[in-house]
């Protein structure tokens, strides 16, 4: 079985200039249908990869947004290869009942998947912007952090300490374990701390304190997951509609576990 690696690819500086080279043409905000190349799963999931024409890419940067529709319904999904990467994307999918991930995941080799790239933004992370990134995520959660981890390590110009850590519920439902396992072993700068919930203790304040960076000056924690999950690390993130309708989120105070270690909000952004 295939199994996905982050490949090689310099991300230059990942500024928005990367942005602006051999874009695929969801770069255009229009729906582009593209072909899935090939499907496997992991734990309760599914990498679902889509073929780009002509040998492009992405060309987002790090933090890459995609959003999918289909049976009248859109969601937004981070891809977790390369932003760099040419001739594919891949998703992870989780199937949940009648949503669009179930129909993602029901999906064969040569089906097309419709999408557009989000519109583009300076990238929170950037080659040694920060001296070290903390990220949490449970589940799903856990896709934007291994597009950063791919963009970051591959990177050999990158001095950015990063470390990980994800909570699944139990180890047949992990995601993508062995692949961040192999990517710790190979990168000393990267520490990854995986929790099955089932059999170990929850994420609380003292594993935070023991894995995250210190809240001071040039570090930051990203946190991604579940409503409830958020919450509970970080304090909730509030979503509104711009006049234009269009949602946004309100990063909002920093509580939860990471507020009661003396986080502040230029500490912490939550996905």
């Amino acid at each position: 079985m295939r199994r996905f690696r982050p490949s090689c690819y310099s991300v230059g500086g990942t500024t928005l200039d990367a942005y602006n080279a051999n874009r695929c043409d969801a770069r255009t905000g229009e729906w582009v249908r593209y072909r899935v190349q090939s499907s496997r799963r992991t734990g309760d999931s599914r990498v679902i990869t889509c073929e780009i024409p002509d040998g492009r890419s992405l060309g987002a940067c790090v933090i890459a947004g995609l959003k999918i529709r289909a049976l009248g319904m859109d969601k937004s999904y981070s891809p977790i290869s390369h932003p760099e990467l040419r001739g594919r994307f891949d998703l992870l999918v989780k199937p949940y009942s009648r949503g669009l991930g179930a129909h993602l995941c029901s999906l064969d080799v040569g089906d097309c998947v419709e999408c557009k790239l989000k519109p583009a933004r300076d990238p929170l992370i950037a080659r040694n912007r920060f001296s070290h990134v903390g990220m949490v995520a449970n589940g799903t959660g856990v896709a934007p952090f291994v597009n950063v981890l791919a963009a970051l390590l591959d990177d050999s110009f990158d001095h950015t300490r990063l470390s990980l850590v994800v909570t699944h519920s139990s180890e047949d439902r992990g995601l993508l374990v062995d692949d961040l396992e192999e990517l710790a072993a190979r990168h000393e700068r990267f520490n990854l701390t995986t929790i099955y919930t089932e059999s170990m203790p929850r994420i609380d304040a003292a594993l935070l304190r023991s894995t995250m960076p210190p809240p001071v000056d040039h570090n930051l924690v990203l946190v991604c997951g579940t409503d409830a999950f958020v919450a509970a690390v970080a304090g909730p993130i509030t979503r509104v509609r711009d006049d234009d309708g269009r949602k946004r989120k309100l990063q909002g105070p920093t509580l939860g576990f990471l507020g009661s270690l003396g986080y502040e909000p230029r500490h912490v952004f939550k996905l």
